[in-house]
């Protein structure tokens, strides 16, 4: 190996080190034991459009609270069933989304870490 070919080589080692520091760096600022919690402690609640059922849920989606409107057994179930659904499905859409945000910082260290090595084969372990 020539002094051009080392040069090349180290040069590309100061870019990889530069990258990964960056990344690192990322990763610290976005504190992932504070994101952990917060992600733990989430909890989105919507309504039914007709306002018969209002839902709860946590982060990963799973049903924690259920409430009814006054007068709301008296509806049929069929539109019981319905609101209850509509609630907890538009709940856990939001609960994700405020996942997603919370843990964006992290999949951009990952995606930014994945660049670092090659895609090919031979470099796998």
């Amino acid at each position: 190996m020539d002094q051009r070919e080392r040069e090349q080589l180290r040069s590309a080692n100061d870019e990889l080190r530069r990258r990964f520091d960056r990344a690192m760096q990322t990763f610290e600022q976005a504190r992932p034991g504070d994101i952990t919690a917060q992600v733990a402690g989430i909890r989105m609640t919507a309504a039914s459009c007709d306002r018969l059922a209002e839902a709860t849920v946590d982060a990963t989606g799973v049903l924690v609270d259920l409430r009814f409107a006054v007068g709301a057994c008296r509806r049929p179930a069929a539109d019981i069933s319905r609101a209850v659904t509509e609630a907890a499905a538009e709940a856990r859409r939001l609960a994700m989304a405020q996942t997603e945000t919370l843990i964006a910082p992290f999949a951009a260290v990952a995606d930014e870490v994945a660049e670092l090595w090659p895609d090919d084969d031979q470099h796998r372990i």
